[in-house]
């Protein structure tokens, strides 16, 4: 930590004024001093304090930010895979209204039949309503 203070709590505790006759009264320039350095050392802990809090804030944004990156990755995975589910249903929708009524039904239709509502399971679990897909809606 880069300080602008010029002196330390011992540099105060430890500076000796010279006597003098005339001088101030020694008594009361340390009781000052003291003073001085009770405050000096509140400062110094605030700053202690208040750094390490930056710290644990800063690797707090950090993380945050790497969770909203992740989230946002799968929330566009999330919509690619969705649209893909989407042209395969339309895909097997196309495939499935050809079965005309009265048709023997095949292994075959009911593979596509079991697709399709694998389809729609995904989709609805990944919180899209399929009734508004077919539809083209969103």
């Amino acid at each position: 930590m880069e300080k602008n203070v010029k002196l330390t709590i011992n540099d105060i505790y430890n500076h000796r004024f010279e006597k003098d006759v005339k001088g101030y009264n020694p008594d009361e320039v340390d009781s000052f001093l003291d003073q001085i350095i009770q405050d000096y050392d509140a400062y110094e802990k605030a700053i202690a304090s208040l750094e390490e809090e930056i710290a644990n804030l800063n690797k707090d944004l950090s993380s945050k930010t790497n969770d909203v990156s992740s989230l946002a990755k799968r929330a566009m995975d999330a919509e690619a895979k969705a649209k893909e589910l989407e042209i395969a249903n339309a895909s097997l929708n196309n495939k499935v209204a050809g079965i005309k009524p009265g048709e023997t039904i095949t292994a075959e239709n009911l593979e596509y039949i079991q697709k399709i509502h694998d389809y729609e399971t995904f989709i609805y679990q990944l919180g899209y309503d399929v009734t508004k897909i077919r539809k083209g809606n969103k």
